[in-house]
């Protein structure tokens, strides 16, 4: 079975559509599709993969820098108690992902009021989704696939009972779209080497894809959006490598004043041909017969080439959304801004993308295993927003309006009931207009105790007489204050 031995799972028992050509329908949508017809894509992932992610190292790093970041992510599984439950250890998860700010969805606020599971099929799959990778290699793929090319397909081999055993990726430049008239998408095909065309139904394929703005069918990918600024650093740095070969001098051309005579000539490219390369640059050349040098020095165009090049490896990463700073290059790559900019990074791009990656399981895979289930990622475990995290804890926890309650709901902890609908303050802090018409006398924290230190001349007291002492003047000193 297409393309590893998967120790025979079971499919779904789901009819997947033929590829045929039929009468071209019209849409719900008011779009004329063929139906049963493969949508051939406008873009070719293979060519996307070979002259962008495999060639050009600022596509590499952006593209990695995203995967990286989300297949590193911790996983965890909550079982959600039922309504009236009570003494059920809850998760504590803390989702503020900027100082103030709380990113998640209502099911998924809902779903940290639940019991965390330590084991379960669901996390064994998330961390062995198949034979041949482990979680992290899978996550680091797919999204890897997904921002190279705008799509990722994600095969779903399950058993009679509708749990997924297997999940599978194959290559995007092999995927095709099967249209369907009122459905939209009827099916997908995968095209091997050798031309055979494997069909897959909707339930064994589950497309992630970007927007893809007018394709209904594809998702756009940033390499596709930078395409221009790919191919022209690509092909500056040709030009570089090949000025490099040439001992990193511009072109030239040997000038004589006398025909050259065909031994001369000869003897002159044979010389040119022992300094070419590294192993040749440096060596010098005998001229005779009247010969010189001239030096072809570089044009406006030549030199803003390679001024260029920052101009595109800014628009590179602006496609991708991907941090200058985090790529290392520039005067701009401090400690400070790296930081800052892995911080956004998180926010913006790695934490989005993940929810969208969670939806996946809570919606196709999580399900079959009950309803009560949900499967999330631990931000307290980000340790690029555990400074925006401090920030928040000492801001709510030096609040003088929020209640207990509302403190621990912020922070991501459950309510403690009736007994948290508390407002704590200090007991020194009086209102403004009662100090202001001198009507309250403030009284001290703490009592103030006189203990008269006995004369050792006059009054001989052992330890235990000191100390009854003073726990008597102690006494008196509360009981003044409660008087």
């Amino acid at each position: 079975m297409w393309p590893f031995d998967r120790a025979n799972p079971v499919r779904l028992d789901l009819e997947a559509p033929a590829v045929k050509s039929v009468a071209v329908e019209s849409s719900v949508s008011g779009l004329e599709v063929a139906t049963n017809q493969v949508k051939w894509k406008s873009a070719d992932p293979s060519r996307l993969m070979r002259e962008g992610f495999q060639v050009n190292a600022t596509v590499y790093g952006c593209v990695m820098g995203w995967a990286r970041a989300v297949s590193t992510l911790n996983w965890y599984l909550v079982r959600k108690p039922k309504a009236g439950a009570k003494g059920v250890r809850l998760r504590k998860t803390f989702a503020a992902t900027t100082a103030g700010a709380m990113v998640g969805t209502e099911l998924g606020r809902k779903a940290l009021e639940g019991a965390e599971v330590d084991d379960h099929p669901v996390l064994r799959l998330k961390e062995r989704p198949n034979p041949t990778q482990k979680g992290c290699e899978y996550d680091e793929a797919m999204v890897a696939y997904l921002l190279t090319t705008g799509n990722v397909y994600q095969e779903l081999i399950a058993g009679r009972d509708e749990r997924v055993l297997q999940l599978w990726l194959p290559r995007p430049d092999r995927m095709r779209v099967v249209p369907h008239p009122t459905l939209k998408v009827g099916g997908y095909v995968l095209v091997t080497d050798n031309g055979r065309e494997i069909p897959f139904s909707t339930a064994e394929i589950d497309h992630l894809r970007l927007f893809g703005g007018l394709d209904e069918f594809y998702g756009l990918a940033p390499l596709v959006v930078a395409a221009r600024s790919v191919d022209s650093d690509n092909e500056a740095m040709r030009w570089s490598y090949g000025l490099l070969q040439n001992d990193m001098r511009p072109s030239g051309a040997f000038v004589s004043k006398i025909p050259l005579a065909d031994p001369a000539y000869q003897r002159l490219r044979k010389q040119i041909r022992e300094r070419e390369g590294a192993k040749g640059a440096g060596r010098a050349m005998v001229l005779d017969n009247g010969l010189e040098w001239v030096t072809f020095t570089l044009s406006p165009s030549e030199v803003g080439w390679l001024e260029s090049r920052k101009s595109w490896f800014e628009d590179i990463c602006t496609a991708y959304n991907y941090g200058k700073e985090l790529l290392g290059r520039g005067q701009e790559a401090t400690f400070a801004n790296r930081r800052e900019a892995l911080k956004a990074h998180y926010t913006e791009n790695v934490i989005p993308l993940a929810m969208r990656l969670r939806d996946i399981w809570n919606t196709r895979i999580v399900p079959a295993y009950g309803g009560d289930l949900f499967l999330d990622f631990d931000r307290d475990q980000i340790e690029a927003l555990q400074e925006d995290r401090d920030k928040l804890w000492t801001r709510v926890e030096a609040s003088r309006v929020l209640t207990v309650n509302e403190k621990r709901e912020a922070l991501g902890y459950p309510a403690l009931g009736d007994e948290g609908e508390v407002v704590l303050v200090s007991s020194s802090d009086v209102p403004l207009e009662l100090v202001g018409e001198g009507g309250v006398e403030r009284q001290p924290t703490s009592p103030v105790v006189d203990v008269a230190e006995p004369d050792d001349a006059t009054d001989p007291m052992d330890a235990e007489g000191k100390a009854a002492l003073a726990v008597k003047a102690i006494a008196a000193a509360y009981a003044r204050l409660a008087e």
